[in-house]
Protein backbone atom coordinates (compact mmCIF):
# COMPACT_ATOMS: atom_id res chain seq x y z
CA UNK A 1 0.00 0.00 0.00
CA UNK A 2 0.78 3.69 -0.30
CA UNK A 3 0.21 5.15 3.32
CA UNK A 4 0.60 8.87 4.52
CA UNK A 5 1.38 9.75 8.24
CA UNK A 6 0.23 13.05 9.30
CA UNK A 7 1.51 14.36 12.39
CA UNK A 8 3.08 17.20 13.31
CA UNK A 9 6.10 16.07 15.21
CA UNK A 10 8.74 13.19 13.80
CA UNK A 11 11.92 12.03 14.25
CA UNK A 12 14.33 13.14 15.83
CA UNK A 13 11.55 13.84 18.45
CA UNK A 14 10.10 10.67 20.30
CA UNK A 15 6.90 10.31 19.26
CA UNK A 16 4.99 6.73 17.89
CA UNK A 17 4.57 7.84 14.93
CA UNK A 18 8.16 7.08 14.14
CA UNK A 19 7.64 3.45 14.64
CA UNK A 20 4.61 2.65 12.56
CA UNK A 21 6.15 4.44 9.90
CA UNK A 22 9.52 2.29 10.33
CA UNK A 23 7.48 -1.20 10.47
CA UNK A 24 5.20 -0.36 8.25
CA UNK A 25 8.21 0.27 5.69
CA UNK A 26 9.48 -3.23 6.88
CA UNK A 27 6.44 -4.81 6.19
CA UNK A 28 6.68 -3.84 1.94
CA UNK A 29 4.57 -0.52 2.32
CA UNK A 30 5.47 2.55 0.41
CA UNK A 31 5.45 5.60 3.08
CA UNK A 32 4.95 9.22 3.11
CA UNK A 33 5.12 11.14 6.35
CA UNK A 34 3.91 14.94 6.66
CA UNK A 35 5.28 16.77 9.43
CA UNK A 36 6.82 20.26 10.59
CA UNK A 37 10.39 20.81 12.15
CA UNK A 38 10.97 19.46 15.41
CA UNK A 39 9.72 21.84 18.11
CA UNK A 40 7.28 19.83 20.58
CA UNK A 41 9.85 20.31 23.76
CA UNK A 42 10.93 24.07 22.05
CA UNK A 43 13.71 23.99 25.39
CA UNK A 44 15.40 20.91 23.54
CA UNK A 45 16.53 23.10 20.80
CA UNK A 46 16.46 20.32 18.31
CA UNK A 47 18.34 21.13 14.99
CA UNK A 48 16.41 21.85 12.09
CA UNK A 49 15.90 19.14 9.39
CA UNK A 50 15.94 19.63 5.62
CA UNK A 51 12.06 19.72 4.02
CA UNK A 52 12.96 16.62 1.92
CA UNK A 53 14.40 13.66 3.45
CA UNK A 54 14.27 9.59 3.57
CA UNK A 55 14.22 8.08 6.98
CA UNK A 56 14.25 4.36 7.38
CA UNK A 57 12.72 3.85 3.81
CA UNK A 58 9.87 6.62 4.19
CA UNK A 59 9.74 9.43 2.64
CA UNK A 60 9.88 12.48 5.16
CA UNK A 61 7.92 15.71 3.90
CA UNK A 62 8.21 18.68 6.29
CA UNK A 63 5.65 21.09 5.86
CA UNK A 64 6.87 25.20 6.09
CA UNK A 65 5.43 26.96 9.47
CA UNK A 66 6.26 30.12 11.35
CA UNK A 67 9.20 30.35 13.72
CA UNK A 68 8.01 29.17 17.11
CA UNK A 69 10.10 29.94 20.31
CA UNK A 70 7.75 28.80 22.84
CA UNK A 71 3.85 27.58 23.71
CA UNK A 72 2.08 30.86 23.03
CA UNK A 73 -0.17 32.44 19.91
CA UNK A 74 2.41 31.21 17.30
CA UNK A 75 2.31 27.41 17.99
CA UNK A 76 -1.76 27.45 17.82
CA UNK A 77 -1.37 29.51 14.66
CA UNK A 78 1.03 27.11 13.30
CA UNK A 79 -1.24 23.95 14.17
CA UNK A 80 -3.94 25.08 12.08
CA UNK A 81 -1.56 25.69 9.37
CA UNK A 82 -0.04 22.31 9.37
CA UNK A 83 -3.28 20.92 8.72
CA UNK A 84 -4.10 23.47 6.08
CA UNK A 85 -1.06 22.38 4.09
CA UNK A 86 -1.02 18.45 4.81
CA UNK A 87 -4.97 18.52 3.86
CA UNK A 88 -3.79 20.32 0.42
CA UNK A 89 -0.30 17.98 -0.35
CA UNK A 90 -3.57 14.97 -0.20
CA UNK A 91 -5.88 16.68 -1.76
CA UNK A 92 -3.38 18.00 -4.99
CA UNK A 93 -0.60 15.52 -4.09
CA UNK A 94 -0.40 11.81 -5.59
CA UNK A 95 -2.53 8.77 -4.84
CA UNK A 96 -2.51 7.01 -1.76
CA UNK A 97 -4.44 4.16 -0.78
CA UNK A 98 -4.07 5.13 3.19
CA UNK A 99 -3.99 8.36 5.18
CA UNK A 100 -3.32 7.60 8.86
CA UNK A 101 -3.61 10.91 11.69
CA UNK A 102 -4.12 11.27 15.02
CA UNK A 103 -6.15 13.87 17.52
CA UNK A 104 -3.72 16.43 18.15
CA UNK A 105 -4.61 19.09 17.66
CA UNK A 106 -8.38 17.93 18.49
CA UNK A 107 -10.97 16.89 16.15
CA UNK A 108 -9.94 19.75 13.12
CA UNK A 109 -7.12 17.86 12.02
CA UNK A 110 -9.55 14.35 11.67
CA UNK A 111 -11.87 16.10 10.22
CA UNK A 112 -9.82 18.02 7.55
CA UNK A 113 -7.59 15.08 6.72
CA UNK A 114 -10.88 12.56 6.54
CA UNK A 115 -12.44 15.18 4.06
CA UNK A 116 -8.96 15.15 2.43
CA UNK A 117 -8.85 11.56 2.30
CA UNK A 118 -12.24 10.89 0.97
CA UNK A 119 -11.67 13.09 -2.34
CA UNK A 120 -9.01 11.08 -3.40
CA UNK A 121 -10.48 7.88 -2.43
CA UNK A 122 -7.98 6.82 0.59
CA UNK A 123 -8.79 4.45 3.45
CA UNK A 124 -8.86 6.84 6.81
CA UNK A 125 -7.08 6.06 10.31
CA UNK A 126 -8.06 7.66 13.04
CA UNK A 127 -5.68 7.30 16.27
CA UNK A 128 -7.49 9.06 18.99
CA UNK A 129 -4.71 9.73 21.47
CA UNK A 130 -7.11 11.49 23.90
CA UNK A 131 -10.52 12.26 23.45
CA UNK A 132 -11.86 16.00 22.93
CA UNK A 133 -13.78 18.32 23.99
CA UNK A 134 -14.24 16.41 27.24
CA UNK A 135 -10.57 16.79 28.48
CA UNK A 136 -11.13 20.83 27.88
CA UNK A 137 -14.54 20.78 29.44
CA UNK A 138 -13.15 18.54 32.80
CA UNK A 139 -10.23 20.62 33.42
CA UNK A 140 -12.20 23.76 32.75
CA UNK A 141 -10.60 25.20 29.77
CA UNK A 142 -13.83 25.05 27.87
CA UNK A 143 -17.58 25.43 29.40
CA UNK A 144 -20.22 23.01 27.92
CA UNK A 145 -21.87 24.81 25.22
CA UNK A 146 -22.66 25.55 21.57
CA UNK A 147 -19.27 25.38 20.57
CA UNK A 148 -18.50 21.82 22.83
CA UNK A 149 -21.47 20.18 21.35
CA UNK A 150 -20.25 21.47 17.60
CA UNK A 151 -16.83 19.66 18.72
CA UNK A 152 -18.30 16.67 19.85
CA UNK A 153 -20.89 16.21 16.15
CA UNK A 154 -17.60 16.76 14.01
CA UNK A 155 -15.70 14.23 15.88
CA UNK A 156 -18.80 11.51 15.74
CA UNK A 157 -18.82 12.60 12.01
CA UNK A 158 -14.70 11.61 11.73
CA UNK A 159 -15.38 8.41 13.62
CA UNK A 160 -18.48 7.29 12.08
CA UNK A 161 -16.94 7.56 8.27
CA UNK A 162 -13.66 6.87 9.61
CA UNK A 163 -12.43 2.95 8.09
CA UNK A 164 -10.64 2.52 11.58
CA UNK A 165 -11.12 4.00 14.90
CA UNK A 166 -8.16 3.44 17.43
CA UNK A 167 -8.21 4.55 21.26
CA UNK A 168 -6.00 3.47 23.89
CA UNK A 169 -8.20 1.40 25.98
CA UNK A 170 -11.81 -0.12 26.74
CA UNK A 171 -12.24 2.88 29.12
CA UNK A 172 -11.87 5.27 25.73
CA UNK A 173 -14.01 2.68 23.92
CA UNK A 174 -16.72 3.08 26.34
CA UNK A 175 -16.81 6.88 25.91
CA UNK A 176 -16.96 6.72 22.24
CA UNK A 177 -19.76 4.36 22.67
CA UNK A 178 -21.62 6.62 24.75
CA UNK A 179 -21.68 9.54 22.06
CA UNK A 180 -23.59 7.39 20.16
CA UNK A 181 -21.14 6.87 17.49
CA UNK A 182 -20.92 3.52 15.56
CA UNK A 183 -17.02 3.60 13.62
CA UNK A 184 -16.72 1.04 10.64
CA UNK A 185 -14.12 -0.21 13.14
CA UNK A 186 -12.88 0.23 16.39
CA UNK A 187 -9.88 -1.24 17.91
CA UNK A 188 -7.48 -0.32 21.58
CA UNK A 189 -3.86 -0.65 20.58
CA UNK A 190 -2.01 0.62 23.92
CA UNK A 191 1.24 2.61 23.42
CA UNK A 192 4.31 1.43 24.22
CA UNK A 193 7.63 2.01 26.04
CA UNK A 194 9.53 4.04 23.46
CA UNK A 195 13.16 2.90 24.55
CA UNK A 196 14.76 -0.81 24.96
CA UNK A 197 13.83 -2.33 28.76
CA UNK A 198 16.61 -2.42 31.05
CA UNK A 199 18.30 -5.53 32.23
CA UNK A 200 16.77 -6.78 35.72
CA UNK A 201 18.05 -4.76 38.80
CA UNK A 202 17.59 -4.27 42.42
CA UNK A 203 18.40 -0.60 43.55
CA UNK A 204 16.74 -1.21 46.94
CA UNK A 205 19.72 -1.99 48.83
CA UNK A 206 21.40 0.98 49.52
CA UNK A 207 20.75 3.63 51.91
CA UNK A 208 18.96 6.84 52.19
CA UNK A 209 15.27 7.95 51.43
CA UNK A 210 13.31 5.87 48.77
CA UNK A 211 13.21 8.05 45.67
CA UNK A 212 9.77 8.57 43.75
CA UNK A 213 9.98 10.04 40.54
CA UNK A 214 6.99 11.89 38.30
CA UNK A 215 8.34 12.25 34.63
CA UNK A 216 6.34 14.01 32.14
CA UNK A 217 4.47 17.14 31.52
CA UNK A 218 3.87 19.81 34.54
CA UNK A 219 0.52 20.97 33.74
CA UNK A 220 -2.88 20.97 34.54
CA UNK A 221 -4.24 17.68 33.79
CA UNK A 222 -1.33 15.91 36.41
CA UNK A 223 -2.73 17.14 40.17
CA UNK A 224 0.53 17.28 41.11
CA UNK A 225 -0.32 20.33 43.77
CA UNK A 226 -1.62 17.54 45.42
CA UNK A 227 0.77 15.27 44.99
CA UNK A 228 3.13 18.11 46.38
CA UNK A 229 0.52 18.09 49.28
CA UNK A 230 1.06 14.36 50.10
CA UNK A 231 4.90 14.02 49.99
CA UNK A 232 4.82 17.52 52.20
CA UNK A 233 3.34 15.61 54.89
CA UNK A 234 6.24 12.69 54.66
CA UNK A 235 9.52 11.87 56.17
CA UNK A 236 12.16 13.67 53.97
CA UNK A 237 14.26 10.86 55.63
CA UNK A 238 11.96 8.37 54.38
CA UNK A 239 10.99 9.26 50.65
CA UNK A 240 11.51 12.23 48.02
CA UNK A 241 9.90 13.35 45.18
CA UNK A 242 11.88 14.71 42.10
CA UNK A 243 9.52 16.52 39.34
CA UNK A 244 11.35 15.90 36.34
CA UNK A 245 10.22 17.77 33.24
CA UNK A 246 8.39 21.56 32.31
CA UNK A 247 5.10 22.72 31.73
CA UNK A 248 2.54 25.33 32.53
CA UNK A 249 2.24 24.67 36.39
CA UNK A 250 6.12 23.91 37.02
CA UNK A 251 7.15 27.58 37.99
CA UNK A 252 4.02 27.94 40.92
CA UNK A 253 4.89 24.71 42.32
CA UNK A 254 8.80 25.29 42.44
CA UNK A 255 7.49 28.38 44.06
CA UNK A 256 5.58 27.10 46.54
CA UNK A 257 7.99 24.54 47.62
CA UNK A 258 10.60 27.12 48.19
CA UNK A 259 7.95 29.44 50.46
CA UNK A 260 7.15 26.68 52.58
CA UNK A 261 10.06 25.15 53.15
CA UNK A 262 9.08 21.62 51.76
CA UNK A 263 12.39 19.48 52.02
CA UNK A 264 11.50 16.44 49.99
CA UNK A 265 10.20 17.59 46.75
CA UNK A 266 12.66 18.60 44.13
CA UNK A 267 12.53 19.67 40.40
CA UNK A 268 14.24 18.39 37.60
CA UNK A 269 14.54 20.00 34.16
CA UNK A 270 12.99 18.51 30.94
CA UNK A 271 15.29 16.96 29.16
CA UNK A 272 14.94 14.42 25.95
CA UNK A 273 12.94 11.33 26.05
CA UNK A 274 16.39 8.86 25.73
CA UNK A 275 17.79 11.16 28.86
CA UNK A 276 15.14 10.64 30.79
CA UNK A 277 14.75 6.96 30.90
CA UNK A 278 18.03 6.87 31.13
CA UNK A 279 17.66 8.90 34.58
CA UNK A 280 14.61 6.52 35.74
CA UNK A 281 17.05 3.95 36.69
CA UNK A 282 18.16 6.27 39.35
CA UNK A 283 14.42 5.79 41.61
CA UNK A 284 12.55 3.53 42.91
CA UNK A 285 9.14 4.06 42.08
CA UNK A 286 7.54 5.83 39.07
CA UNK A 287 3.93 8.02 39.88
CA UNK A 288 1.39 8.39 37.24
CA UNK A 289 -1.23 11.16 38.56
CA UNK A 290 -4.64 12.08 36.61
CA UNK A 291 -6.82 14.17 37.89
CA UNK A 292 -10.13 12.32 38.47
CA UNK A 293 -12.39 11.53 35.52
CA UNK A 294 -9.60 12.07 33.12
CA UNK A 295 -8.82 8.10 33.31
CA UNK A 296 -11.61 7.72 30.36
CA UNK A 297 -10.27 10.22 27.89
CA UNK A 298 -7.19 9.45 27.94
CA UNK A 299 -4.09 6.24 28.89
CA UNK A 300 -0.87 8.35 30.50
CA UNK A 301 1.85 6.68 27.89
CA UNK A 302 4.87 7.50 31.20
CA UNK A 303 3.33 4.50 32.38
CA UNK A 304 5.39 2.07 30.07
CA UNK A 305 8.68 3.89 30.41
CA UNK A 306 8.53 3.48 33.64
CA UNK A 307 7.93 -0.37 33.68
CA UNK A 308 10.58 -0.87 31.15
CA UNK A 309 13.27 0.74 33.30
CA UNK A 310 12.14 -1.55 35.90
CA UNK A 311 10.10 1.07 37.96
CA UNK A 312 7.13 -0.14 40.04
CA UNK A 313 4.23 2.63 39.79
CA UNK A 314 2.06 4.39 41.92
CA UNK A 315 -1.00 5.60 40.17
CA UNK A 316 -3.13 7.79 41.93
CA UNK A 317 -6.58 6.96 39.33
CA UNK A 318 -9.94 5.63 39.97
CA UNK A 319 -9.71 1.71 40.57
CA UNK A 320 -12.41 1.13 37.78
CA UNK A 321 -10.04 2.66 35.39
CA UNK A 322 -7.81 0.76 32.70
CA UNK A 323 -4.61 1.74 34.09
CA UNK A 324 -5.75 0.47 37.47
CA UNK A 325 -6.99 -2.52 36.46
CA UNK A 326 -3.66 -3.05 34.23
CA UNK A 327 -1.37 -2.07 37.46
CA UNK A 328 -3.04 -4.56 39.90
CA UNK A 329 -3.25 -7.59 37.41
CA UNK A 330 0.22 -7.55 36.78
CA UNK A 331 1.01 -6.67 40.20
CA UNK A 332 3.01 -3.85 38.94
CA UNK A 333 2.89 -1.77 42.05
CA UNK A 334 -0.28 -0.18 44.20
CA UNK A 335 -3.37 2.31 42.74
CA UNK A 336 -5.58 4.49 45.10
CA UNK A 337 -8.25 7.24 43.96
CA UNK A 338 -7.79 11.16 44.89
CA UNK A 339 -10.51 11.18 47.01
CA UNK A 340 -8.86 8.78 49.99
CA UNK A 341 -8.39 10.99 52.75
CA UNK A 342 -4.65 11.99 52.85
CA UNK A 343 -3.62 10.33 55.75
CA UNK A 344 -4.35 7.42 53.42
CA UNK A 345 -2.09 8.57 50.58
CA UNK A 346 0.68 9.40 52.93
CA UNK A 347 0.37 5.47 54.33
CA UNK A 348 0.70 4.75 50.92
CA UNK A 349 3.99 6.34 49.70
CA UNK A 350 5.43 5.07 53.19
CA UNK A 351 4.48 1.43 52.45
CA UNK A 352 5.47 1.54 48.92
CA UNK A 353 9.28 3.44 50.51
CA UNK A 354 9.57 0.09 52.42
CA UNK A 355 8.43 -2.31 50.65
CA UNK A 356 8.55 -1.60 46.74
CA UNK A 357 12.47 -0.13 46.28
CA UNK A 358 13.82 -3.24 45.30
CA UNK A 359 11.22 -4.84 43.22
CA UNK A 360 11.46 -4.49 39.42
CA UNK A 361 9.16 -4.66 36.79
CA UNK A 362 10.96 -5.36 33.74
CA UNK A 363 9.56 -8.36 33.38
CA UNK A 364 5.89 -8.21 34.86
CA UNK A 365 5.32 -5.03 32.77
CA UNK A 366 6.43 -6.85 29.52
CA UNK A 367 2.68 -7.60 28.52
CA UNK A 368 1.78 -3.86 28.68
CA UNK A 369 4.96 -2.06 27.68
CA UNK A 370 6.31 -4.39 24.82
CA UNK A 371 6.76 -2.75 21.23
CA UNK A 372 7.06 -5.88 19.37
CA UNK A 373 3.33 -6.82 20.24
CA UNK A 374 2.44 -2.84 19.26
CA UNK A 375 4.45 -4.15 16.02
CA UNK A 376 2.06 -6.80 15.36
CA UNK A 377 -1.43 -5.00 16.17
CA UNK A 378 -0.68 -2.06 13.98
CA UNK A 379 0.47 -4.42 10.96
CA UNK A 380 -2.60 -6.33 11.67
CA UNK A 381 -4.52 -3.78 11.05
CA UNK A 382 -3.13 -2.12 8.27
CA UNK A 383 -2.69 -5.92 6.63
CA UNK A 384 -7.04 -5.52 6.88
CA UNK A 385 -7.17 -2.41 4.95
CA UNK A 386 -4.49 -4.16 2.14
CA UNK A 387 -7.15 -6.38 1.86
CA UNK A 388 -10.36 -4.13 2.17
CA UNK A 389 -11.29 -5.96 5.13
CA UNK A 390 -11.33 -2.42 7.02
CA UNK A 391 -15.05 -1.38 5.62
CA UNK A 392 -16.36 -4.45 7.29
CA UNK A 393 -19.10 -3.40 9.63
CA UNK A 394 -19.06 -6.11 12.02
CA UNK A 395 -15.37 -6.27 13.25
CA UNK A 396 -16.16 -3.71 16.22
CA UNK A 397 -17.31 -5.81 18.81
CA UNK A 398 -14.63 -8.37 17.87
CA UNK A 399 -11.78 -5.84 18.35
CA UNK A 400 -12.85 -4.28 21.74
CA UNK A 401 -10.15 -4.84 24.27
CA UNK A 402 -7.94 -5.09 21.35
CA UNK A 403 -4.91 -4.68 23.61
CA UNK A 404 -5.39 -8.35 24.21
CA UNK A 405 -3.92 -7.82 27.58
Amino acid sequence: MKATLVFRYFWPETVLMNDIARWLVEAGHEVEVLTGQPDYRPHLKMPRQPPRSVWNGATVRRLPLLPERGYGLVRAVNGLLFVLLASAAIVFGRRRDVVWTTSIPPVVQALALLLAARLRGARFVYFLQDIYPDIAILMGIMKPGLLSRLLVALDRFVMNHADVVVVLSDDMIDVVRERGTRPRRLVSINNFSAQEPVGERAPGNEGGPARFLFAGNVGRFQNLSTLVDVFARVDPGIAVLDILGEGREKAALEARVRDEGIQNVRFRPGVSSEEAFALMAQYHVGIVTLRPGLYRFAYPSKTFSYLAAGLPVLALVEPQSALARDIEEHRLGVTAPWDVEMDRLVDIVVDMAARWRGASTVESGRPLYSREAARSRWLDLFGTLDTGQGHSSDISEQDRGGAER
